[in-house]
């Protein structure tokens, strides 16, 4: 049991420090438009050099782990209400491209699925980084993430 949970968190850990270095060189040469080589591989030996830092500093793994799943449960929603937003953008998307009704609440389906999953991890996360009651808060997390979908909604259908 513990072998195996240590060989997955060996392989996990050296699997990103291989590929968040070279991710951020790509992201900093097609998202932000840096051309010179020098500042993507950079870019790339910054985070390479953060992570040593962590690594060496002494932290705890599983904390840091629960804090990036924690920012995780977050990012995930946001760039599904971006899609959902920018695919609903006249100045986008042209009027006889857009999506019906009946899509857009699809949509707003898996929006609050994915919010609703990731609102429970970030609790979840924050709970046992804080040694919180392990008490769930699905039932809250549930209710907000719906007033959250049914306002989206609202502010798509509203045009």
């Amino acid at each position: 049991g513990s072998r195996a949970l240590a060989w997955g968190l060996f392989a996990a850990g050296f699997s990103s420090a291989i590929t968040s270095p070279y991710a951020t060189s790509l992201i900093a040469k097609s998202v932000f438009g840096v051309s010179d080589d020098r500042k993507g591989r950079l870019a790339g030996i910054t985070v390479l050099i953060i992570g040593f830092a962590v690594a060496i500093s002494g932290l705890q793994p599983i904390p840091v782990i629960l804090t990036v799943q924690a920012i995780n449960g977050l990012i995930l929603p946001l760039l599904t209400l971006f899609l959902l937003l920018i695919v609903n953008d006249l100045d986008i998307v042209p009027a006889p491209h857009r999506h019906g009704k009946i899509y857009n609440l699809l949509l707003l389906l898996i929006f609050f699925a994915v919010l609703l999953i990731g609102l429970n991890n970030l609790d979840k996360s924050v709970s046992t980084l804080l040694h919180l009651a392990q008490k769930s808060h699905l039932y809250t997390v549930a209710i907000f993430s719906a007033l959250i979908t049914i306002y989206t909604g609202w502010h798509l259908f509203k045009r």
